[in-house]
């Protein structure tokens, strides 16, 4: 789950980043609403929701890999070898 927290937080913080990016770059060309909290809350909120789907999206998708056995389980849960 690790890896899934990790490309989670990357994709928030690349939304947030742009997100932010192109607020600075309305506020330097002078857009009167630019730098107010709803859209800094607007952008918070995208990177979350960013950030959310993407941990989600690689969570199920590595419980699908682990089910078809595309994915090898965790070294503790492992079955013993018998042969």
């Amino acid at each position: 789950m690790a890896r899934s927290l990790q490309i989670g937080l990357i994709a928030g913080l690349s939304v947030g980043g742009v997100e932010a990016f192109f607020v600075m770059i309305a506020a330097i060309l002078g857009a009167p609403y630019a730098l107010t909290w709803n859209s800094l809350a607007v952008g918070a909120v995208m990177a979350m929701f960013a950030g959310l789907s993407m941990t989600a999206i690689g969570y199920l998708e590595r419980m699908r890999q682990r089910h078809y056995g595309h994915y090898p389980y965790d070294v503790g849960n492992r079955p013993a070898d018998t042969a």
